[in-house]
């Protein structure tokens, strides 16, 4: 009856000082490294009951994210506005959350970001859920719903787009252009709700739909307007997990359609994705000193791109995108990490859609992309013995990420004479929760 029994002592599942405030918890308990969104089965369990475990305090945190970005070679013309070439400081994000039990069954996690690069302030991920828990035939079962604005941001596992490594990467060095749409396509942007079950801490499933915000309302929460999604977007998730001696694994897949017309603009019809996603993840805690784990995802997402293809905007109507991540970490004592990740993103050649052009261009019209991430971190706090617990948890990390291929070459892949590997970044940051 473990689940059940997780009601009495529930744990923080953002290590957010909000959690540890009203739970008595430490961040520790359900992060590895204390800081950041990968979660133990303490953690796991805490979002899936809904965020709803604490009470006697009104549920407020911030978090600032600080970054020192310093690229092979610099961004002519500047990494962004107000910045220069290269070796840019700048204060990423700045976030306050309501974090915590809203009422009995009832929790959130809401998100408010002032972006320091774009300068603007919006609606970052919100995921406002109920459950409860019982038994069913003997066995454990709790059943909820989330009400959220991002496909996945609702997920238990470290292994979908919103929650993977990198958990922070810089806003001012340059990045590969093709994603999925479960990569971001429809982030902040629609309104979903889900339904979800556990089985005996075993079996969990999930499904629901999403549907487009209005545009004056993504406007006044910050928000891009660039497309307009067509009717519902089906999303669903399957996943089994297991703990085994000191060994906890998942297995899963997850998918979603959607369909959109591009700019708002009918004249054309609509592009369609269909992302399939298949996930797996291992953690292992032999002691309460060392913890190691692995996670792994594929997505692949068949494109129709009808609207585009009318507009002229794309040389073929039917593509694919892959894209390929993993990452494994080890953490000393919650307080010493180190992580290393692969990427790998591969789809139809076009070049009409991902011409040549500047620094973000494809002289091939290939959107493949490829490389690795380096991480090493150092967390001093949010440990119950802490200087301050629990009001105050920080992060310093130095992440590398070196690129092998960058949209569809190695060298000279933008026609302008730049290579893959002057986009490789060394990124520094501090990132404090509060």
């Amino acid at each position: 009856m473990a689940l059940l029994a997780a009601i009495g002592w529930t744990l923080p599942a953002q290590a957010l000082p909000s959690y540890a405030k009203q739970t008595g918890q430490a961040c520790a308990a359900c992060h590895e490294g204390s800081l950041g969104p990968q979660l133990t089965q303490e953690g796991r369990n805490f979002k899936l009951l809904g965020y709803a475990g604490g009470s006697g305090f009104f549920p407020l945190s911030g978090q600032t994210i600080v970054q020192f970005t310093n690229t092979n070679r610099g961004q002519e013309g500047g990494a962004a506005p107000h910045f220069g070439d290269n070796h840019n400081t700048a204060v990423n994000e700045t976030s306050l959350f309501y974090a915590g039990r809203i009422a009995p069954n009832v929790g959130a996690f809401i998100q408010g970001t002032y972006d320091g690069v774009a300068r603007s302030f919006a609606l970052d991920h919100t995921d406002i859920r109920f459950a409860r828990a019982t038994a069913l035939l003997g066995k454990d079962v709790v059943y909820g719903l989330s009400l959220n604005n991002n496909p996945m941001v609702q997920d238990l596992y470290n292994t979908t787009p919103v929650w993977r490594y990198p958990y922070t990467s810089s806003g001012l060095a340059p990045a590969p252009f093709a994603a999925t749409q479960l990569e971001g396509g429809l982030e902040h942007q629609v309104a979903g709700l889900t339904a979800y079950t556990m089985i005996d801490d075993l079996v969990y499933l999930e499904g629901g739909a999403y549907k487009g915000m209005g545009r004056q309302l993504r406007q006044n929460l910050g928000e891009d307007n660039e497309d307009k999604l067509s009717g519902l977007a089906p999303y669903w998730r399957l996943a089994l997990q297991k703990n085994i001696g000191k060994s906890f694994f998942h297995v899963g897949s997850f998918g979603m359609h959607d369909a959109l017309y591009p700019g708002y603009d009918r004249s054309f019809g609509r592009n369609r994705y269909t992302d399939y996603g298949f996930d797996g993840s291992w953690q292992y805690t032999p002691s309460k000193r060392h913890h190691l784990s692995l996670y792994i995802a594929d997505i692949y997402e068949r494109q129709n791109l009808e609207a585009a293809f009318g507009a002229g905007e794309a040389s073929t109507r039917k593509q694919f995108l892959n894209s390929f991540n993993a990452s494994s970490s080890y953490y000393y004592a919650g307080t010493y990490g180190a992580t290393f990740g692969v990427f790998s993103t591969n789809g139809t050649t076009d070049s009409v859609r991902n011409p040549a052009g500047d620094i973000d261009g494809s002289a091939s019209g290939s959107p493949n992309s490829n490389g690795y991430i380096l991480q090493a971190d150092w967390t001093p706090f949010g440990k119950k013995e802490s200087w301050l617990f629990p009001y105050a948890n920080v992060r310093f990390a130095a992440q590398y990420t070196h690129y092998l291929h960058f949209n569809g070459g190695a060298a000279d892949y933008n026609g302008d004479g730049r290579n893959a590997n002057k986009n490789d970044t060394f990124l520094l940051f501090a990132w404090l929760a509060y």
